[in-house]
């Protein structure tokens, strides 16, 4: 099942619409960067504890980094870079 199929089968009264509108944006964007071939993850970084962020391709290779604020653009909709 995609993702777009997951969120057609949503319960329609519970969570609130508005919700449902920000998890179909979100399988939008999934769904634009996997046919770009990339994906967005996310970890924390053992020695600093700080969130490290990282563009990689489909077989979990790492393609570049992203700051907080460039994540948020791309899952946003901003074109991949």
């Amino acid at each position: 099942m995609d993702a777009m199929e997951f969120t057609s089968q949503r319960p329609r009264d519970w969570p609130p619409e508005s919700v449902w509108r920000e998890v179909d944006d979100a399988a939008q964007v999934w769904e634009e960067l996997h046919a770009q071939g990339r994906e967005i993850h996310f970890e924390i970084d053992e020695q600093s504890g700080r969130l490290a962020i990282e563009m990689r391709d489909l077989d979990g290779g790492a393609v570049g980094t992203l700051s907080p604020s460039e994540a948020v653009a791309v899952a946003s909709g901003a074109p991949v870079r």
